[in-house]
């Protein structure tokens, strides 16, 4: 893992207790991610969405999932931090299915 996703991980669980660093996020994500050591290119936009309770957000891989399954053993296999991954995908959407289901 690299030491971005902690840092974003890490500023994600900060916002949870912390109303003013999630404002600044959702206003200024660019400035806030900087102001933890994130560098963010600057030909890169960032948009932060909040999930409420009446509303969720799915956010999709750049590029398509490919049409055959993913397996278990790629479920287990890490995808270090690349969000566009096919098993990023189908645990999102695992995720999303307990979501409903529960």
């Amino acid at each position: 893992m690299s030491d971005s996703t902690i840092e974003l991980r890490e500023l994600v669980a900060a916002c949870e207790t912390d109303p003013e660093l999630r404002r600044r996020l959702v206003e200024e994500p660019i400035s806030t991610l900087e102001s933890v050591g994130i560098d963010v290119p600057d030909d890169l936009r960032v948009t932060v969405l909040e999930n409420r309770r009446d509303l969720i957000h799915i956010v999709l891989p750049r590029e398509p999932v490919p049409e055959h399954d993913v397996t278990d053993e790629e479920l287990r296999r890490p995808t270090s931090g690349d969000l566009d991954h096919p098993a990023h995908a189908m645990r999102n959407l695992i995720l999303l299915r307990a979501m409903f289901d529960g």
